[in-house]
C-alpha cells in the first residue's frame, strides 16, 4: 500500500489543491483494493466485450 499512498499524495498535490479532507479518496481506494476480485468478476460478467486484460 506504500506505493498507492505515494501515488495518492502526488495526485492530491497535483489535482486537488485546497482539498481539506482526503479521507474519502483514501477510503474509496482501499475499498476498491479490498474488493478487487469481486469487482473484476462483476465487470467480466457484465461487460464481456471488455476483457479485463484490455482495460
Amino acid at each position: 500500500a506504500g506505493k498507492i499512498d505515494e501515488i495518492l499524495e502526488r495526485n492530491i498535490r497535483e489535482f486537488g489543491p485546497g482539498l481539506e479532507d482526503d479521507q474519502f479518496a483514501r477510503d474509496l481506494i482501499n475499498g476498491v483494493l479490498e474488493n478487487r476480485e469481486k469487482i473484476n468478476e462483476i465487470i467480466a460478467k457484465t461487460a464481456p466485450e471488455w476483457p479485463l486484460e484490455q482495460i
